[in-house]
């Protein structure tokens, strides 16, 4: 190649000259050469050589044959088969465009040395095979002479007589009978002490929830997690409320420094008695810091006005109470209703935000979260668990969960923000925490975006609907592309690899669940993958393996039907009948067509 010194001019004082280096492109090549067997060459699409290489004497001639070979076809077969001599080669060739002419690369491979490995460990299966089934014998004949001795520790082990007319009588399974009876009361027992401690087991449930560590559950995961608590959630919607406690350093010695636990825990106990007594559906949350979460689930078709109503009732009733019996003020937050349990972790943090509006000169407090929080104030406000939401998207590489959680996020941004600069900031804060997760993956940035600064391309976009699809198409989806491209590699190799063990092993028993197993997979992602890559399910392409064997069988061989079924992997009965649906025809009425 000739670049000249400066570029375009029509009179350049220098040149930069490139040529290719005939050695390391020798030694690439060679290097290109499968298992060290067979040949590789390199030669332009004229015909002429660039790279010749060979064994020495009948490798040259072998060069030679495919150089002519491939000339002819015109370098449209990919993958071939070749015969030279007394060897078959596979051969593969592509051709690539370089320096402005076509260049094909040939590869040629015998096939001995692709098929001598499965030959070799198909030896050693059946090895271990004959092995196991000798051992399986061995070790079945051993367990039968010693069949009863597990059933009489049994009885040594629950108490039982070890004489021999206890044994003949059969009464030790009259007392393995009693000992069972006498577990399963227990467990029932065990089983009422678990229920007892179910208001525990939900407490902790709503912590988790309200705090917004179970972002990564989905509604359909939450909603049947709460209804094993024993919460009705269909047709529902909850409230969220957060309360405070104050006034506890002013007591005068009713309680010492470090009670605020015990007092949180007296208080919690009030909220939730008078919060079971007015609804169906509340349960408090102790923070033991002087701090109480109370969740209330009303009816979706009860009026919102009558639901608000009831609430400010009970509100103002424990606020009485908590007055009268623990001498403490309190700060009420009232959230919003909500329709979904996802949205149940912001509205708490609302709340909880909400009473930084209080009166500092107020006794006692009940603050509407829709009366006191207005717009101005809301601008400012971050949405962080839309950012984990997307954060969550991408690292499972959900595509399509991943760009919903964006646009809420960014719908989200521009409801609390509504100015263009904080949108982007929002936009910029959202960019640099996906860089970071996708760094802690192990992803080079560099080679993923080609060097690129995207911080200077977000700052120069000004319209949200922009910036949603500049975001897509330019951080999300070359990460996401990048993940699908690992997974299918790994993937296409698991169908390779079970398409090979279906063909040499159709006769056995093999099932979906068996091989995926074996592939450390899980069913359904094999079952799609192996559809998607192979054009049918699992189940269908082994019955075409084997039906094809049972028609090679029965057209050139004698053999009884229920051999050709054994021979295929079927019993009798159930192979005429999948071989009539398959063919249109019985096992035999197909012999005599192919005889005829």
């Amino acid at each position: 190649m000739i670049h000249k010194i400066p570029g375009g001019s029509p009179r350049p004082f220098g040149v930069f000259l490139v040529t290719v280096n005939a050695a390391k492109l020798k030694e690439a090549v060679t290097i290109l050469t499968p298992h060290n067997e067979g040949t590789s060459f390199l030669i332009q699409g004229s015909g002429q050589w660039i790279a010749p290489f060979g064994q020495g004497g009948a490798g040259h001639e072998l060069d030679e044959a495919l150089r002519k070979h491939v000339l002819q076809d015109g370098g449209n077969q990919e993958h071939f088969m070749f015969s030279w001599g007394k060897e078959k080669y596979s051969v593969s060739s592509v051709t690539l465009n370089r320096l402005g002419t076509d260049w094909i690369y040939v590869s040629a491979t015998p096939l001995t040395a692709l098929t001598g490995p499965l030959v070799f460990i198909s030896r050693v299966i059946i090895g271990f095979s004959c092995f196991g089934i000798l051992l399986a014998v061995v070790l079945s004949w051993f367990a039968s002479r010693r069949l009863y001795q597990p059933v009489e520790r049994l009885v040594q082990l629950l108490g039982g007589r070890n004489d021999s007319a206890h044994l003949e009588a059969g009464d030790e399974f009259e007392m393995i009978e009693t000992v069972w009876n006498r577990v399963t009361r227990e467990s029932q027992t065990l089983q009422t002490r678990l229920e007892s401690q179910l208001p525990q087991v939900r407490q902790g449930f709503l912590m988790q929830l309200s705090q917004g560590y179970l972002y990564y559950l989905s509604e359909a995961d939450l909603q049947e997690q709460m209804a094993n608590l024993g919460w009705e959630v269909r047709d529902h919607q909850f409230t969220m409320i957060f309360m405070q406690l104050l006034g506890f350093s002013s007591l005068e010695g009713r309680f010492s420094e470090g009670d605020e636990v015990l007092v949180t825990f007296a208080a919690a106990n009030i909220v939730q008695e008078l919060a079971s007594g007015a609804f169906e559906q509340a349960d408090s949350i102790n923070f033991q810091n002087l701090t109480i979460g109370l969740l209330i689930g009303t009816p979706a078709s009860e009026p919102p006005e009558r639901t608000r109503e009831r609430i400010h009732a009970l509100l103002q009733d424990m606020t009485y109470r908590l007055n009268l019996l623990l001498h403490l003020r309190v700060a009420i937050g009232l959230g919003q209703p909500v329709a979904q349990i996802k949205e149940i972790p912001a509205m708490m943090e609302e709340t909880r935000q909400v009473l930084r509006f209080r009166d500092l000169q107020e006794h006692n407090q009940i603050l509407d979260l829709g009366e006191w929080v207005s717009e101005s104030e809301k601008s400012s406000e971050y949405p962080f668990h839309l950012e984990k939401e997307v954060l969550h998207g991408i690292r499972m590489g959900q595509e399509e969960e991943t760009t919903a959680a964006l646009s809420r996020f960014l719908h989200e941004l521009r409801m609390n923000a509504g100015k263009e600069l904080w949108v982007q900031q929002g936009m910029l804060h959202l960019l640099a925490s996906v860089l970071r997760a996708i760094m802690q993956m192990g992803t080079s940035l560099y080679s993923l975006y080609e060097g690129v600064n995207l911080y200077d391309q977000l700052c120069q976009i000004k319209e949200p609907e922009e910036i949603e699809k500049w975001f897509l198409a330019r951080v999300i989806h070359p990460f996401l592309r990048e993940t699908r491209r690992k997974q299918d590699i790994y993937l296409q190799q698991a169908v390779d690899r079970i398409v090979t063990v279906i063909h040499e092993k159709y006769m056995e028993e093999l099932s979906l669940e068996s091989i995926a197993e074996a592939e450390h997979m899980s069913s359904y992602v094999l079952s799609r993958m192996f559809k998607q890559l192979v054009g049918i399910n699992f189940i269908d392409y082994l019955t075409e393996i084997r039906l094809a064997k049972a028609k090679e069988l029965l057209r050139s061989t004698d053999m009884k039907l229920n051999e050709v079924a054994e021979r295929v992997g079927y019993q009798h009965s159930y192979f005429s009948r999948i071989f009539k649906k398959n063919v249109g025809m019985t096992p035999s009425k197909y012999r005599d067509n192919a005889k005829e």
